[in-house]
C-alpha cells in the first residue's frame, strides 16, 4: 500500500492524528493536542449545518481571502 501524504505539508500521514477536510476531502495532520503549530488544519464551525468540522489550512486560507 502506498503511503498517503498530507495535502498541506506533503509529509507522510501515519495511522493516527489525521483528518479529512470538509471542503476538499484531502487528508492532513490533525493531532489531538496541537503544540506550536503542529497541525495542518483546524476545527471550524459550519454555520449552515450548525456543526464543527475539520478544514485543512489550504482551504481555510482560501476561505479567508
Amino acid at each position: 500500500m502506498q503511503d498517503q501524504v498530507c495535502v498541506v505539508c506533503g509529509g507522510t500521514l501515519g495511522d493516527y492524528n489525521i483528518a479529512s477536510c470538509q471542503y476538499c476531502g484531502g487528508r492532513f495532520h490533525q493531532p489531538w493536542v496541537v503544540k506550536d503549530g503542529s497541525s495542518c488544519g483546524r476545527l471550524v464551525s459550519h454555520s449552515e449545518a450548525m456543526v464543527i468540522v475539520f478544514i485543512c489550512n489550504n482551504c481555510y486560507t482560501e476561505s479567508e481571502e
